[in-house]
């Protein structure tokens, strides 16, 4: 418990208070979902995960807080052969969370393909006031 705490004032730290956009990846994403949850209020901002595992009950089970609206918004891209997500996204658990399926071809895993999705730059633009790419993205 101290070293998560510790772990969450950093984090905390890092955002400062014009922070309007957090990405995580994997069990950072469990850091993230945490530290925003666990704040009174659901944090204006933007949280992006990527190949998150909050789905899976070994990995919820362990979290310190439950089913939370972390943030003003949450988009959530999963790649459904990451062995990571569970073959799903996270709206089902989560529903504040909004999935984007993505196919990150022979490394579901990856961050640098998830980074590379369309959607997940537009997720990031929205979050930071960006001018929306042109053919869609994430609405």
């Amino acid at each position: 418990d101290a070293l998560a705490e510790r772990v969450r004032a950093v984090v905390t730290e890092t955002m400062g208070g014009s922070c309007r956009a957090v990405v995580a990846h994997s069990l950072g994403s469990m850091v993230a979902y945490e530290t925003l949850a666990l704040g009174e209020t659901a944090w204006p901002g933007t949280l992006v995960t990527l190949g998150s595992p909050l789905s899976l009950k070994a990995v919820s089970s362990r979290l310190r807080v439950g089913v939370a609206q972390p943030a003003s918004t949450w988009v959530n891209m999963f790649d459904p052969s990451d062995p990571v997500v569970g073959a799903g996204g996270l709206n089902g658990d989560y529903p504040a969370a909004k999935d984007h399926r993505v196919d990150n071809g022979l490394n579901p895993h990856s961050v640098r393909r998830y980074l590379a999705k369309p959607a997940t730059g537009s997720a990031v633009l929205a979050a930071v006031g960006g001018p929306p790419p042109e053919g869609g993205g994430v609405g």
